[in-house]
């Protein structure tokens, strides 16, 4: 391991956090764009299948990240500290935005796969059909439809105050919260 791992994240810990980010984008780009083909037509649907494909990507990737981090916590001496003194409310208020972006990030795809099940269709993930998790049910899928934008909208909040904070910590606070999880001024930063 390389000398500046006690000031940043490992590695793969990184890559998987600016991963699921791209995916995420992906996922919200390709449905916010389904609306400008025409109904219909194969730009539309595959707009429509990129946006199943890359949100499932997001929970599987979350199934990897879970597990792997805890995984690197324990071997590698827990996770990187910033360097700033933290009141108990900061440190809580950062605990609770990290688990409600990781019920986020489960939630709102598992809601699509049930809603993609609830019209009566299966959910194609490159090519494999996965499990049908409930029956065809219309009145439940108005409900689950409505779950899912409400889900999908919280998550724009969600990433919004997270980049904000790192923002904050890093041009206001001035400390390496930051820092610690980018992948090339990482490795410039001052040890």
């Amino acid at each position: 391991m390389s000398d500046h791992h006690n000031h940043r994240y490992t590695t793969p810990l990184i890559f998987l956090h600016w991963l699921m980010l791209l995916v995420i984008i992906l996922a919200y780009a390709s449905i916010e764009l389904e609306d400008i083909f025409p109904r219909g037509s194969v730009l539309r649907a595959d707009m429509r299948l990129w946006h199943y494909v890359t949100g499932i990507s997001v929970l599987w990737l979350l199934v990897v990240r879970l597990p792997f981090g805890l995984m690197v916590s324990h071997l590698y001496a827990a996770k990187p500290a910033i360097e700033s003194s933290f009141m108990r409310w900061q440190k809580r208020l950062a605990k609770t935005m990290h688990i409600a972006l990781y019920v986020w990030m489960f939630a709102l795809p598992i809601m699509g796969w049930l809603l993609v099940n609830a019209h009566g269709h299966g959910v194609a993930y490159f090519g494999v059909e996965l499990p049908i998790l409930i029956t065809q049910n219309f009145e439940l899928a108005a409900a689950l439809e409505e779950i899912h934008d409400a889900i999908a909208g919280l998550g724009y909040v969600l990433i919004g105050l997270h980049t904000v904070a790192a923002l904050i910590h890093h041009y206001v606070v001035g400390d390496n919260t930051l820092v610690r999880m980018l992948p090339f001024l990482a490795a410039h930063e001052k040890k």
